[in-house]
């Protein structure tokens, strides 16, 4: 269990007494990293909740401390204790910097079956936090909702500027919650296997002229001035046929049980 300072406030403000026990007598600084793993949570947080025969007994783990061996430590801790575990790299740096750190660490972890709830902390503004932890539930299979976008990298061969139209494709189908893939290659060598893998995709020709893909198959032709309206109209136009097909067969675009996958915490 995570507890913060604002948690206890709040918790204070609803009548659940906090006590904290502090069972270690290591000083900060002095630990080597072999300590690390034996010393961590060793500082419990008892919370009492004001209801007869109710007591609830959790940890707060002060790992902010100790950013070397993150993965040992809880793998350590989800083999001991019960409990939900909250994963997160705080301070990580900003949007670059702090996307890769979060994606090596919290990604890592939950690719190793560990955590239940995960919180990106950035220097960026929280709209991007939030993004970031989904990207990285999207790029680990836990998550579908929205547009997964496969793309190349520039080259020389590109029919079109890739990056650019990278770019404004992830802003304009933001609100897209869909689960569906799009991709967009700059030439005919990748392209057309990538296409064929995804719901629409579209692949760089000559003249300014480039070939749509729908469901992995030909489909037509577009030109540069009106690329990207045209993909995103082909976006919302099939995200809107697979919610339609989902609720006249009863089910969810949303994969797997909501219960059953990690959230992502949009509070530290």
């Amino acid at each position: 269990m995570a507890v913060n300072p604002g948690q206890i406030a709040c918790l204070s403000s609803e009548g659940i007494g906090v006590q904290q026990h502090e069972a270690y007598t290591a000083q900060r600084g002095v630990l080597q990293q072999g300590a690390q793993v034996q010393w961590i949570g060793r500082t419990e947080v008892d919370i009492g909740i004001p209801e007869p025969g109710v007591e609830l007994h959790g940890q707060f783990l002060g790992r902010r401390r100790f950013q070397r061996n993150p993965q040992e430590i809880f793998e350590q801790l989800a083999g001991e204790v019960d409990c939900p575990l909250h994963l997160g790299i705080t301070e990580a740096g900003g949007l670059i910097g702090g996307t890769v750190k979060s994606a090596i660490g919290i990604g890592n972890l939950l690719w190793a079956g560990i955590g239940d709830t995960i919180r990106v902390s950035l220097s960026a503004e929280p709209e991007e936090e939030v993004r970031v932890g989904y990207e990285i539930l999207k790029a680990l299979g836990i998550r579908s909702r929205g547009v997964r976008v496969v793309s190349c990298p520039s080259c020389a061969r590109q029919g079109f500027d890739v990056i650019r139209t990278v770019e404004a494709l992830e802003s304009r189908l933001q609100h897209i919650k869909t689960p569906m893939s799009l991709s967009v290659l700059g030439c005919v060598v990748n392209g057309p296997g990538e296409a064929r893998e995804t719901d629409i995709g579209i692949t760089g020709g000559g003249n300014g002229t480039h070939m749509v893909y729908l469901s992995g198959v030909t489909d037509h032709h577009v030109k540069d001035g009106n690329m990207v309206d045209h993909i995103v109209k082909l976006v919302e136009a099939k995200a809107a046929e697979i919610e339609a097909s989902d609720a006249a067969a009863g089910g969810s675009s949303q994969s797997g049980p909501a219960e059953a996958q990690p959230l992502v915490d949009a509070a530290e």
